[in-house]
């Protein structure tokens, strides 16, 4: 009667077809899309199938000497646990380390995510960075900058004895080869430079009274 007709009126009267269109002319994917709608997008839910988990960021703040030589350090995770990170020789400030799979775990079986982690370099006292090479000032009496000598150097990787040419001033540079940077990414060890500063300090009475006798050259030949 008139509910039959009314009913198959709502999907164009089509009802099954063999091999072609489904009711009303939908085809199964736009089903799938009009019932998952209907049931809080539960079909699609299904086919989304394994996902990587999501990115976790930490930031790890790193010793001046710790980026300039390399080394293993020890990041404190939420939950209690910890992680060893390799820092690699040459890192620098507001580098980010990627850990894969040290994220959140994946979802339906999908693979962890990562853990980003921000690296700042921490300054140092002694050295300043450029590039690959270092820098320090080193302070030197005064008899062994005239004389020449050997003096005590530090360096990221231990102090070395260094010798110090005779007639060295203030400002004289001296170069550690090697001693900078350690070698990475292909790169050779950056060098070291040291700038000399002569201290004077407290004159003894055999000086002062070398002084008080002594013409300097430049006033000879003025």
């Amino acid at each position: 009667g008139g509910g039959a007709g009314g009913f198959g009126g709502g999907f164009g009267g089509g009802g099954f077809r063999p091999g072609g269109a489904g009711m009303g002319g939908f085809q199964e994917e736009d089903l799938n899309d009009l019932f998952g709608g209907m049931f809080g997008g539960g079909a699609r839910a299904r086919r989304a199938g394994p996902r990587k988990g999501a990115d976790r960021s930490f930031a790890l703040n790193v010793s001046f000497l710790d980026a300039v030589n390399g080394a293993t350090s020890r990041v404190n995770l939420p939950d209690g646990a910890t992680l060893d990170v390799r820092i690699p020789p040459g890192m620098e400030d507001g580098k980010v380390l990627r850990l894969r799979g040290k994220g959140m775990p994946g979802v339906q079986g999908g693979p962890a995510g990562d853990a980003l982690i921000t690296v700042t370099v921490l300054p140092d006292a002694t050295f300043t960075r450029e590039g690959s090479d270092l820098r320090e000032t080193l302070s030197v009496d005064l008899k062994t900058a005239v004389l020449g000598g050997p003096i005590m150097v530090p360096t990221p990787t231990g102090t070395v004895k260094m010798n110090v040419p005779a007639g060295s001033d203030t400002g004289t540079v001296l170069r550690l080869r090697g001693k900078g940077v350690q070698a990475h990414g292909g790169k050779e060890a950056g060098n070291l430079y040291v700038r000399l500063e002569v201290k004077v300090g407290k004159a003894d009475p055999a000086l002062e009274a070398f002084l008080k006798d002594w013409t300097p050259q430049e006033a000879v030949g003025a």
